[in-house]
């Protein structure tokens, strides 16, 4: 590939390439002339406060692809509405014969180093991030013109082109309502400091007026509201300034002194022809999305997205046995959106355990269960009290990865002995019961053992003894009415002695 400068209408000039070279820019050069279309509407020109708030962008992060695959990269290839980030010139709309130069910062203006080639990657990673909610697609590869034009009729096929570049303006700029315009009518973005993630913000910033939105302002701040709280949890609109640390999210005004209430989230699925993707895993534990625990370290079991304010993701998975059980659930790595509540329950669906680390995003177990089933569910949650402080989940949307690791032993089903031949029950416990229950059992040779009673969730109810027993015959009694009171149902007795178990079931009836 090679970037195409024109110098006059007869001549080009052969230039030399690198490695990395800037894909063709692929434009129909007869639209080029006085016949350029008046843009209706408002421009938004947004002059952005200085940049020294974005300094963690000043050490690159590796790129999420190959550095070959810059200009192919796609959120959504599918989608019928397009996000195209167009960093390699561009000759467009706004002026007669105007032209944007490519993205630059360092070395040739006709070649991509590494270091831009990585930038436009992370940009449009964090872009992808702030619309992976939607039914649209964030690309860097050039659809083409009729793409990106809304040309009516059983036209389905539309979008907006940002062309980033530091050519013709200092600041940003997008017409409101541009993203459905029937002409393929640029947005510029300014590249600020060149790191990405202001390129980023910005794309995203003036995407958001192209699809209806206003600024996000007030709160001591004036025209941009840039965000409040500290570390993982710093908060900040898109439609404002947002900050380097933290999340970014869409919103809904919900903080002191915020001078736009509208809902972005309903404005941005509801007025430009695309909605929300389709939930990705199901939203009870009925439709869950079965996933397997191996022992060894934390790998990846599971990836998803929290596609509306209201999603949750469920997940099931099963012990075969007593074990230790680790789980870590991680939002994007990048510039997360989400803040995740992440919950275990039991077969039934009651919660066990909750997991929302006020100074963090992510969600984490570390956790001896009983043999059984369970889920586990994600969430997308909030911080603090707004509007005082914090976040709503309003805005808390985006993807996550579900890391586990799990160590358990063989598996054992309600009444079954779990290859007994040294212990055994000489007389099994009353059911259904209602009063103290007595039951013994036999060791053939002195075991250290433990007998536990847990319910039909697989929580520990009571231990009624643990540590060293001679053989012979042992009697033991639960008193149910004794200390913390239990609801009717079954209980599971186990004695385990060494590698052996047995277990009973009891009928609990007041």
């Amino acid at each position: 590939m090679r970037r195409i400068t024109i110098i006059c209408l007869t001549c080009l000039m052969l230039f030399s390439l690198s490695l990395y070279t800037a894909a063709e820019e692929a434009f129909a050069l007869d639209t080029i002339g006085p016949d350029l279309p008046t843009a209706p509407g408002v421009k938004a020109i947004d002059y952005f406060p200085a940049p020294s708030g974005k300094a963690r962008a000043r050490q690159l992060p590796p790129a999420p692809a190959p550095l070959a695959e810059t200009f192919t990269l796609h959120s959504r290839p599918n989608a019928s509405k397009v996000i195209y980030l167009d960093f390699d010139g561009h000759y467009g709309l706004e002026e007669t014969g105007i032209y944007y130069a490519p993205f630059n910062f360092e070395g040739s203006a006709d070649t991509f180093s590494e270091a831009e080639l990585t930038t436009i990657q992370l940009a449009w990673h964090s872009v992808a991030e702030d619309f992976l909610a939607f039914e649209v697609d964030v690309t860097t590869e050039n659809p083409g013109v009729e793409a990106l034009r809304n040309t009516g009729g059983d036209d389905i096929h539309w979008g907006i082109r940002c062309v980033i570049s530091a050519s013709n303006w200092d600041y940003s700029w997008a017409y409101i309502g541009s993203f459905n315009w029937d002409t393929d009518y640029e947005s510029q973005i300014y590249p600020g400091d060149n790191s990405w993630i202001w390129i980023g913000d910005s794309i995203s910033h003036e995407v958001g007026h192209s699809l209806w939105l206003n600024h996000d302002g007030g709160g001591g701040d004036g025209e941009y509201y840039e965000g409040h709280g500290s570390g993982a949890t710093t908060w900040s609109p898109l439609m404002g300034w947002t900050a380097a640390i933290g999340v970014s999210q869409w919103s809904i005004g919900e903080y002191d002194g915020a001078n736009n209430q509208e809902d972005d989230l309903l404005i941005i699925s509801t007025q430009n022809g695309f909605g929300y993707r389709p939930d990705d895993h199901g939203s009870t534990p009925a439709s869950a999305t079965a996933i397997s625990l191996a022992s060894g370290p934390l790998q990846i079991v599971a990836e998803g997205n929290i596609e509306r304010t209201e999603d949750l993701d469920y997940f099931a998975f099963s012990l075969q046995g007593d074990g230790d059980v680790e789980f870590l659930i991680e939002p994007d790595q990048l510039n997360a959106n989400l803040d995740i509540l992440a919950q275990i329950h039991d077969a039934y669906g009651a919660v066990l355990y909750s997991s929302n680390p006020a100074d963090s995003l992510h969600a984490a177990f570390d956790l001896f269960l009983n043999a059984g089933d369970y889920y586990l569910s994600i969430d997308g949650t909030g911080f603090g009290t707004p509007p005082a402080n914090g976040y709503s989940d309003y805005g808390s949307l985006g993807y996550f990865t579900i890391k586990a690791r799990g160590d358990s032993q063989t598996a054992i089903a309600f009444g079954d002995e779990f290859g007994a031949t040294n212990l055994w029950f000489t007389r099994r416990p009353s059911t259904p019961f209602s009063s103290p229950n007595t039951f013994s059992f036999s060791l053939k040779e002195s075991r250290h053992a433990q007998a536990q009673v847990f319910d039909v969730s697989g929580r520990l109810v009571a231990t009624l003894h643990r540590g060293l027993l001679a053989a012979g015959v042992h009697n033991f009694t639960w008193d149910i009415n004794a200390g913390n009171s239990h609801i009717a149902g079954l209980y599971l007795l186990r004695v385990q002695a060494g590698e052996e178990r047995i277990t009973s079931k009891m009928l609990f009836i007041p």
